[in-house]
């Protein structure tokens, strides 16, 4: 992903549907890893 993606658009942006590609992906992403059990031997509260 490009950084222009994310700057603040100067000018009239393009509402041409062959300029447009859809927005940039959420900066703020879950990632699941690891092996969900429920016998550890620590409790978080």
């Amino acid at each position: 992903m490009k950084a222009r993606n994310y700057r603040r658009p100067e000018g009239m942006t393009y509402t041409r549907n062959e300029y447009i590609h859809g927005p940039p992906p959420s900066r703020i992403t879950k990632y699941s890893a690891g092996v969900y059990r429920d016998d550890y031997t620590h409790e978080l509260l």
